[in-house]
């Protein structure tokens, strides 16, 4: 049998996703003494709520009754990617990572899921949101390269 998931709920997780990203860069700017991590980590916020703000705008035009089917891979990994993360109690708190080496290690690990995640994605929103996705995933990329990059940096 065949889970189906409206592209409301898809979207949801979306804007939920870039929320929680939101809130961790916030705890991480808070946290960090190191400046150039604090100037990378204030400029996340700020892309990330814009991320938000697309998602919702998509979930606020999306046709009610639209669905899409998990005849394929991406959904089965979405579904498992919902259902962890709803499992989870969220973003961990800063203050449990004391090392900030694996503080940018989960930080990658969350813009790689998030890519992998909004790749699957754009092939289930119409244009003009195909090529917004599409500026999100580059993006999310980049987040994933200047986290790597200040990690060897430091």
């Amino acid at each position: 049998m065949s889970k189906i998931f409206s592209i409301k709920e898809i979207l949801q997780f979306a804007v939920e996703k870039e929320h929680e990203s939101q809130v961790l860069y916030q705890e991480l700017a808070a946290q960090v003494g190191n400046p150039d991590a604090k100037s990378l980590f204030k400029e996340f916020v700020i892309q990330e709520k814009k991320h938000e703000d697309l998602y919702k705008n998509m979930l606020a035009n999306v046709d009610e009754d639209q669905h899409v089917k998990d005849l394929d891979e991406y959904m089965s990994y979405m579904h498992e990617l919902i259902n962890t993360s709803h499992q989870e109690s969220g973003t961990p708190s800063v203050v449990q990572m004391e090392d900030l080496h694996d503080l940018l290690d989960y930080a990658v690990l969350r813009e790689k899921e998030s890519v992998l995640f909004y790749v699957g994605l754009r092939d289930y929103v119409s244009e003009p949101y195909q090529s917004q996705v599409d500026a999100i995933i580059k993006e999310e990329v980049q987040h994933t390269v200047q986290l790597s990059d200040l990690k060897k940096a430091i």
